[in-house]
């Protein structure tokens, strides 16, 4: 694996980030708070994995998902007793980063950055969410074969914003590329992948997807760009999808040996399993770990 700071995404945030890896390793006793949010929840199987292999206590607390919170309500943190306290916070709004206090009680959400795209100097703003940021701080704690399974998972966060419904996320993109780059992931083009056509693009039938299947190992390189282009044409009539969305569910679909299904799609069944009961979800949330921890994978079986 590549040193993760290496990938652009995390150049303004490797200071602060690795300060919070150095709190926590230095700590006897780490108690970890998340709601019961498919991203947050990502985000703890990390932590979680690196305290393990450190062999640093910890308890783990999930609460009730942020859908069933009061309208408005701002949670308050206080600092434990005994020990740190890391706590993922999904209401909290978005700041820059800036440098880590004396307290024991870090809250991780998301952060704003901004990026120089390309040679044209053109300035952007996007937001490390908490995954990024939580298997950062995992990786400068612990680089073991339990963590190295969790890799491909490094920027599912990034695609699980609502941000991505609107607007092209560079994060995003240099997380992806990063990943491919050290061979933890494979992109493919979707009809590569094992999407089943009516999961995530609903308006392209499946057997177009299928037809294209058959043919695709015979086709050039031409024959290819317009079949997806095709595709696209029609993907653009899905009035739920952000055109950065379709260009990565047409052109890049992340694939993983641990995964029956490309990352995107993956992730789309996990949260249409997601029990909407608070005790319920929380319960969900839990076992996901679990197996996230256990086999790096979404065990939806039980």
């Amino acid at each position: 694996m590549h040193d993760i700071f290496k990938c652009p995404a995390f150049s303004k945030s490797e200071i602060y980030l690795r300060a919070i890896s150095e709190k926590i390793s230095s700590s006897d006793m780490v108690h970890l708070q998340a709601p019961a949010e498919i991203n947050s929840i990502i985000a703890l199987s990390f932590l979680e994995s690196a305290l393990i292999e450190k062999k640093i206590n910890y308890k783990r607390r999930i609460t009730a998902p942020n859908s069933h919170l009061p309208r408005d309500e701002v949670t308050k943190y206080e600092q434990p007793d005994i020990g740190l306290s890391v706590v993922i916070n999904l209401t909290r709004d978005t700041e820059e980063f800036s440098k880590l206090d004396d307290s024991n009680l870090i809250e991780i959400f998301g952060r704003s950055v901004e990026f120089e795209l390309g040679s044209s100097g053109n300035k952007v703003n996007s937001v490390l969410d908490v995954v990024s940021q939580c298997a950062s701080i995992a990786y400068s704690m612990d680089e073991s074969p339990r963590l190295r399974k969790l890799r491909y998972l490094v920027g599912a966060g990034q695609w699980l914003r609502e941000s991505m419904d609107t607007t092209y996320d560079p994060i995003h993109s240099m997380i992806r590329d990063h990943l491919k780059s050290e061979g933890s992931i494979n992109v493919v083009p979707l009809p590569e992948s094992h999407e089943e056509g009516d999961t995530l693009l609903k308006k392209i039938p499946t057997r177009m997807i299928s037809r294209l299947r058959k043919k695709w190992a015979e086709m050039d390189y031409n024959d290819r760009a317009m079949a997806l282009s095709e595709i696209a044409l029609l993907g653009i009539d899905e009035t739920e999808i952000s055109t950065s969305r379709l260009e990565e569910l047409i052109w890049h679909r992340i694939v993983h040996p641990s995964m029956d299904f490309d990352l995107a799609t993956t992730l789309e069944k996990v949260q249409l399993s997601w029990p909407k009961g608070a005790s319920e979800a929380r319960l969900f949330a839990s076992e996901l770990i679990d197996s996230l921890i256990t086999d790096a994978s979404f065990n939806l079986s039980n």
